[in-house]
């Protein structure tokens, strides 16, 4: 069943199942753990770590704030911890020049505008990979898990974008022009193949300019680099 989790969510009482929302923010926490340490570029302990911190309370905004209708919970998620761990990060360089009562209107109007953008900006991705028979769920299950191997095929991504004879070869053909690739970057075809979805899927991203997400893979993009 596609989007099982985001049902299972979405059907929550937070007021009465505290004990189904705390086993899933346990069973998540790999998940919590993943997101930032790709956005940090390094381990995160669970213990005495600010930023997990940070993502576990993203992680449960996400629960209490995600709509059903507007797509997958997980890319939802995933975002909104971007989002508040970059907040994060942000404040704590600024926190010497602004009171405290700046900061909270910052951190409040910030967020409620990145509220609605990030939900909309998914919705219409996940329309988009539709488009590509991609599903949300299996673009996480498959993207690169390795920094070089994701660096290398965000890569092939961002080179195949800037080319429009490919990328209307991929919006016609609704696949990847995988051998001209090859050919034009002098990439291995198989290498390519590994992470053709994740690369699919930067692509759209890219030619969309869904900024959200964009600011994402460029945030993880540096961090592979350091």
């Amino acid at each position: 069943m596609k989007n099982e989790l985001g049902s299972i969510i979405s059907n929550l009482d937070f007021a009465k199942d505290k004990e189904k929302i705390n086993l899933l923010i346990e069973n998540y926490q790999p998940f919590i753990l993943n997101t930032i340490s790709d956005l940090k570029n390094e381990y995160i302990q669970i213990e005495n770590d600010e930023e997990f911190s940070i993502g576990l309370m993203a992680f449960t905004e996400a629960m209490q704030r995600y709509d059903y209708n507007k797509g997958s919970f997980l890319a939802y998620a995933k975002l909104v911890i971007t989002s508040r761990i970059k907040t994060y990060w942000k404040n704590e360089q600024k926190n010497k020049h602004c009171s405290i009562d700046e900061q909270e209107n910052n951190i409040l109007q910030s967020s409620s505008y990145e509220e609605v953008n990030l939900q909309e900006e998914i919705l219409l991705f996940e329309k988009e990979l539709k488009k590509f028979r991609i599903d949300f769920e299996d673009l996480i299950d498959t993207s690169p898990k390795h920094r070089d191997t994701r660096k290398r095929a965000v890569d092939i991504a961002v080179k195949t974008s800037s080319k429009e004879d490919l990328v209307r070869h991929l919006y016609e053909k609704k696949r990847l022009p995988i051998t001209k690739i090859s050919r034009r970057f002098l990439v291995s075809a198989k290498i390519i193949k590994k992470s053709k979805l994740f690369i699919t899927a930067i692509i759209i991203v890219i030619v969309n300019n869904y900024s959200g997400i964009l600011s994402w893979i460029k945030d993880s993009k540096k961090g592979l680099q350091k």
